[in-house]
């Protein structure tokens, strides 16, 4: 079932949006595969600025956000406000692309999206699926399936079975991968077989998280992974990482997400098995953090006053 965002309007003085992880589905969405897409906290803010800072201050000129208001305007003073700092891979460049929308009234997300891919349409290399745009505007946990009538179901209710955690790994030195440079590095025909070998399991996966079967869908991660891997699509500490945590008592299975499975890692657990401050020493060891201890739905896009 479709849901849709808080109403936006350009009278408000502050729009907040969430951030983002792919739960499965990377890469094969790009070829027209479901995916699986969770907002998280903290959220992204965009708020009227007393200052006189121009658009173009508050986002870079090419990002998807600076292209959408030099092409539709955008008057007053911004502030955005990022508390990853920075830190990259949870979507912050969708989550400014949105707000900038939201601040001149738009909060559809069927016009979000195809308004998202028509500014990458005369771009080289394969666009952005805007999976992660269409969780970030409706919140919770998206079953998203892109086609030209896109489709998208709400699947958060699944949390209250299945224990989720979220982990930063893009601050470390060297591990976040340019989304968009790589993207230009896939060829259609590989992202084809990428799918293909994909979808089988996203068959019996996405089915499993909707059913919160938290043992079938844990099981589904670490296979995804591999699968990727055998496409250069997991870099090393990615892989490293996930072996360990996978190996930590009480986690059911891991993966990375993102370009390359970089960004961030997210594990299935035993909440009744895992003993959380030691994981977090763990992790903290391995320059990890948990950014999202258990994964609760999210709001999506919404004005805030």
């Amino acid at each position: 079932m479709d849901r849709s965002p808080s109403t936006a309007t350009p009278f408000s003085r502050v729009w907040s949006a969430p951030g983002k992880v792919f739960l499965l589905g990377e890469y094969a969405v790009l070829a027209g595969a479901p995916a699986l897409v969770a907002a998280v906290p903290p959220r992204f803010r965009l708020s009227s600025s007393p200052f006189p800072y121009s658009i173009e201050t508050v986002f870079h000129p090419e990002s998807p956000a600076g292209r959408w208001c030099r092409a539709h305007g955008n008057a007053g003073s911004w502030q955005f406000s990022d508390p990853a700092r920075g830190a990259g891979g949870f979507g912050a460049s969708t989550a400014q692309f949105l707000l900038a929308a939201a601040s001149e009234g738009h909060s559809d997300w069927r016009n979000l999206w195809a308004e998202y891919r028509s500014l990458h349409a005369r771009s080289s290399g394969t666009p952005p699926s805007g999976a992660d745009l269409v969780a970030q505007t409706l919140g919770g946990v998206v079953e998203f399936h892109p086609s030209e009538k896109p489709e998208a179901f709400q699947r958060s209710g699944s949390l209250e079975r299945i224990s989720i955690a979220v982990i930063q790994a893009s601050s470390q030195p060297g591990r976040k991968t340019a989304t968009h440079s790589h993207l230009l590095e896939l060829a259609p025909a590989v992202l084809e077989r990428i799918r293909s070998e994909l979808q089988p399991l996203l068959d019996r996966a996405l089915p499993a998280f909707a059913r919160g079967d938290a043992p079938a869908f844990a099981a589904s991660l670490g296979l995804y992974a591999e699968i990727l891997a055998r496409f250069d699509l997991e870099v090393a500490p990615a892989r490293s990482d996930r072996e360990a945590i996978c190996a930590f008592p009480g986690i059911l299975g891991a993966k990375g997400t993102g370009a390359l499975q970089s960004d961030a890692l997210i594990a299935v657990f035993d909440p009744a098995r895992l003993d959380l401050p030691a994981f977090r020493a763990f992790l903290a060891a391995r320059g990890l953090v948990v950014w999202c201890e258990r994964l609760r739905p999210e709001t999506g896009l919404e004005a805030e006053a």
